[in-house]
């Protein structure tokens, strides 16, 4: 049979047939070469992200089958967090499926939810390493905004101690034990910087459940006021909250500091923090995951030894 657009069926998500199906389908994308969507995937992780973002199979997440119900050739999902006004689009597509118009397809049936649930735009990435999937969101209207840049470093490279400004200290989550204060540091830290996301209790409950009291940092100004947050994991992903390896990788997760405090000093001081915090459970690296941070951040990351491990250009789309 010809591979052709017409001889494909289009169907929302059934969850419980499909979901290994979509697995071995990002296995096959990661495989190539090509973002999958999660740094490691795996049925759990798959999961877990959806019920983190409270996708609504039915509404959120299209899959296309060819031949019959189990050749799954193409994916595609629409992650809304809590009531952030900039959704995130997913398209994967085999690549012995490809120049069929099945990411195409995709890309309308995504934009269509997205203007039913009355937003202004939508937003993706795609890797600035491969040329094809560049000119595949251009193509369709988007334009570059920001970046997704994932650091790495050997934990035995060596690090200066942290130095804060006179009167600024750090204070965990298990002295403070007021979940309010994780709200505001996670709705604040990061205001103004792509992809962080405005949330309500609700919103940051699951995701607050999986980390211990004692690895979230709270950085506070002399006169006692709330100026950022940064938090110590390992084998967790900041960006997915599931165990990702079993080795020990040390997660820097995501230094935040509240505008009217931000400086490079602050930053370079909070990660230190984080990093030393890290040490002691022996990790094999140090991870830094950053979202939408200011080039200034990323080159004094760099300075301190980091390297770019993968950067995905952010791209949106205005409906």
């Amino acid at each position: 049979m010809s591979q052709t657009l017409s001889n494909l069926t289009f169907c929302n998500l059934d969850k419980e047939h499909d979901l290994p199906l979509v697995v071995e389908l990002l296995k096959t994308i990661q495989e190539n070469g090509e973002d999958a969507g999660f740094e490691v995937v795996s049925k759990e992780v798959v999961s877990q992200a959806s019920e983190l973002y409270g996708q609504d199979p039915a509404r959120d997440i299209w899959v296309v089958t060819a031949h019959d119900p189990v050749t799954l050739v193409g994916y595609g999902s629409f992650f809304q967090w809590g009531h952030d006004p900039h959704p995130v689009l997913y398209i994967g597509v085999h690549p012995q499926w490809r120049k069929l118009g099945i990411g195409s397809a995709l890309v309308e049936r995504l934009i269509q939810r997205a203007r039913e649930s009355k937003c202004q735009d939508v937003d993706c990435t795609a890797n600035q390493e491969h040329q094809e999937a560049t000119a595949f969101v251009l193509r369709h209207g988007f334009q570059p905004i920001s970046a997704f840049t994932h650091l790495s470093i050997p934990a035995d490279h060596g690090f200066p101690e942290p130095v804060f400004p006179p009167g600024f200290s750090i204070r965990t989550h298990a002295e403070i034990n007021d979940i309010n204060v994780f709200l505001e540091a996670n709705n604040r830290s990061y205001e103004g910087q792509w992809s962080h996301k405005q949330g309500t209790l609700e919103d940051v409950a699951g995701w607050f459940a999986t980390i211990p009291p004692e690895q979230i940092y709270y950085l506070f100004a002399p006169d006692g006021e709330l100026a950022g947050i940064t938090r110590g994991l390992i084998n967790v992903s900041a960006s997915e909250g599931v165990r990702i390896s079993d080795q020990p990788i040390g997660y820097a997760d995501a230094p935040g500091v509240i505008p009217k405090y931000r400086s490079t000093a602050l930053y370079r001081a909070l990660l230190l923090y984080g990093v030393h915090a890290l040490l002691p459970r022996r990790p094999v690296t140090i991870e830094i995951e950053s979202w939408g941070d200011a080039q200034e951040t990323l080159a004094m990351y760099q300075e301190l030894g980091f390297h770019i491990v993968r950067q995905d250009v952010a791209y949106r789309r205005v409906l």
